[in-house]
């Protein structure tokens, strides 16, 4: 590969446009350590497929709206990177994610998913 089209792959590689994906979830307040346990989860799943980054996190101290924040250039295989990882915590029981197509805005296409009741038989 030349020189000039590695400048064209980085240039086309920076104007994709950025994906989101956020998982918001309520926990029980003494469970902050288990919050980091599945955060740590979460950061490897998405940087071992090098598909996006875990950005951050809002925590609340009472375990109430609580968020994880991952961006990428494309939000389905964000999800489908951690939805793995979500599904095996109890505490993540009925989170909703909200996966954004493109910048924030009124116009960008969203999906909402509501993972399911968790259940000690399915783990």
């Amino acid at each position: 590969m030349g020189i000039m089209e590695k400048f064209r792959n980085q240039g086309a590689a920076s104007n994709a446009p950025e994906q989101a994906v956020i998982v918001r979830f309520n926990f029980p307040a003494a469970d902050i350590d288990r919050i980091f346990q599945i955060e740590d989860q979460l950061a490897k799943a998405v940087e071992t497929g090098s598909i996006g980054q875990l950005d951050g996190n809002e925590i609340a101290v009472d375990g109430r709206d609580n968020m994880f924040y991952f961006y990428g250039t494309d939000a389905d295989s964000i999800f489908a990177a951690i939805e793995p990882v979500l599904l095996q915590w109890d505490i993540l029981s009925e989170a909703r994610v909200l996966l954004r197509y493109g910048a924030p805005g009124l116009d960008t296409r969203q999906t909402i998913i509501t993972l399911p009741k968790w259940s000690p038989l399915q783990h």
